[in-house]
């Protein structure tokens, strides 16, 4: 018969079964006790082959409506496993004519999860619901090229003489394979192929009965082998088993000690992860001299953009530009690149350059006076410890009406990299021990000297443990603490009032420097919102202070 227009009652009732030996019935137990939780109302059918029943005593206050049913078949160590996969068609041929109710089979390895409601009303308008693979398709033990569609860990049906018939083919197939001695693994084990001979008999029969059987492939979400959330039946085959969300679920049912134990185990375990790729991503993410050097002049990048439009405002004409403590060259790059005759210096230049520097600090301009339009620097003024020498020298190489722009750090820029201090510190301990740390020498010096100073550095910044909360002082700044009095903006223009200079215009960068050791170019977007509030540089445009009524 036609099972779309059977008439068929189906019970009031609904019966979940799983079929084990001793070997799986601790399996078992979990998934008993899952569905006493998710599914208490519905009764629960346990084909249990060749166990006693003191093994059960506790099973059965697990479950309130537990139907155990005890069969003892005939030890044989080389068709017992064929047996148990028998055992799937003979406990639902069983239920479905005993009881006539909507019947779900579940391997013992499996989780409820939540109720099954939306699982039983499909059952209500079709006859078999299987987890149906399309895209598998293997040579199995039988010669079916799509053995491994089918996965029967999960099978619905509902009672109906084409279920009837189809069930009764399914285990006719399994019996005459056991009985015929036919080896049930070999076939995996020689060819290495993901098949079962009972999944490739299920195949076989639907493609005899699918023109007479309603069938729907099962959603993921009711035989899931990746322990989503949101999955209703977790089934946890083969390696799956492992899988900590199955193994911590699991234990949820089986004992609580083991349970909160294994939780503490995982949150030890993930926070020990967690912990080891930060430092690992720190340590592989560490700039080198080359990316340093790129942080930098993306920095510069944004400098110059301002200084040119402070230039611009101040002064015409082709300028001569002096940059003091050029580094590289970069920013001397781009302004002659934007028709300025610059002039660079740096008491130490840094290669590789990108423009001719000369090596000359700021205390002993060798050059005449009155002789440059512009003096410029970027995060020079915070490393000068003789400020009014230094300022000295600028204002007598610097022609009358001429300017002087300077970039200083705020005590944002002191404070970000505060706050990252610890951090920081023990990154910079493991590429110490790591031997990735390069801490300079004087070679002028004896090799004892050198050692000296070398463990002297090493200590004291960075095994001092007081470096955890107090980070190194930056430029002439002794720490960072005295850098948040000195780095205010009050404090500069006291010591440009000091030095007769006047400030013209104050510029912000509105970026936050602070932290690039750690992240360099990473936190774009807050970075340039936090430095709308909390700017790490300011630009000042100074004159001499006779200078201020013009040339």
């Amino acid at each position: 018969m036609n099972s779309k227009g059977n008439s068929y009652p189906i019970g009031t009732g609904l019966m979940i079964l799983t079929a084990v030996d001793d070997n799986f019935l601790p399996e078992a137990a979990s998934l008993i006790k899952s569905c006493a939780r998710h599914v208490p109302k519905q009764r629960f059918y346990l084909f249990l082959v060749n166990s006693s029943e003191e093994q059960v005593v506790e099973l059965r206050a697990s479950h309130p409506n537990l139907i155990i049913e005890h069969v003892q078949w005939p030890f044989d160590a080389e068709r017992w496993r064929g047996l148990m996969c028998s055992a799937r068609s003979i406990p639902i041929i069983h239920v479905l004519e005993t009881y006539k109710e909507p019947t779900l089979y579940l391997d013992s390895d499996i989780l409820v999860m939540a109720p099954l409601d939306e699982l039983f009303a499909e059952l209500r308008t079709n006859d078999l619901l299987i987890k149906y693979r399309p895209e598998l398709e293997q040579l199995g033990p039988a010669g079916t090229l799509n053995s491994a569609k089918f996965n029967s860990g999960v099978i619905a049906v509902r009672p109906a003489d084409v279920t009837l018939q189809f069930m009764r083919e399914y285990d006719r197939l399994l019996r005459e394979w056991i009985d015929a001695g036919k080896p049930i693994y070999q076939w995996r084990q020689e060819h290495k192929v993901n098949t079962y001979i009972d999944q490739e008999f299920l195949y076989l029969v639907y493609e005899q009965f699918k023109d007479r059987l309603k069938f729907k492939p099962l959603p993921d979400k009711f035989n899931d082998s990746g322990f989503r959330p949101s999955s209703v039946i977790w089934h946890g085959k083969g390696t799956a088993r492992k899988n900590p969300d199955y193994v911590k679920a699991k234990l949820s049912y089986d004992n609580r000690f083991s349970y909160y134990s294994f939780c503490l185990y995982r949150y030890l375990y993930d926070f020990v992860r967690f912990g080891y790729h930060l430092i690992k991503r720190f340590l592989e993410n560490t700039p080198g001299k080359h990316d340093t050097s790129a942080w930098t002049h993306y920095l510069r990048d944004m400098e110059t953009k301002r200084i040119m439009e402070i230039i611009e405002e101040q002064t015409t004409g082709r300028l001569k530009i002096l940059e003091i403590g050029a580094g590289d060259g970069y920013m001397s790059q781009l302004l002659c690149g934007a028709g300025y005759d610059v002039t660079s210096i740096d008491p130490d230049p840094r290669e590789p350059l990108n423009y001719d520097v000369r090596e000359m600090n700021a205390y002993d301009l060798g050059f005449a006076d009155s002789s440059y339009d512009v003096v410029v620097s970027s995060n020079v003024l915070e490393h000068i410890h003789d400020l009014p020498k230094a300022f000295s020298e600028m204002k007598r190489i610097i022609r009358n009406g001429g300017i002087m722009i300077h970039t200083v750090p705020t005590v944002y820029c002191n404070i970000a990299t505060m706050l990252v201090q610890p951090v920081a510190y023990f990154k910079n301990l493991f590429l110490l021990l790591l031997g990735r740390v390069k801490i300079k020498v004087n070679k002028n010096k004896s090799r004892f000297i050198q050692s000296l100073r070398f463990i002297k550095t090493v200590a004291i910044n960075y095994v001092n443990p007081l470096r955890i909360i107090i980070a190194k002082g930056h430029g002439a700044s002794k720490n960072r603490f005295r850098a948040l009095y000195i780095w205010r903006r009050a404090h500069w223009k006291k010591i440009f009032d000091e030095n007769n200079l006047d400030v013209v215009a104050i510029k912000k960068i509105p970026y936050l420097y602070g932290m690039h050791k750690l992240f360099p170019f990473k936190m774009d977007t807050f970075r340039r919102r936090a430095g709308k509030k909390f700017n790490s540089v300011d630009i000042y445009c100074l004159k001499k202070k006779c200078q201020m009524t013009g040339p």
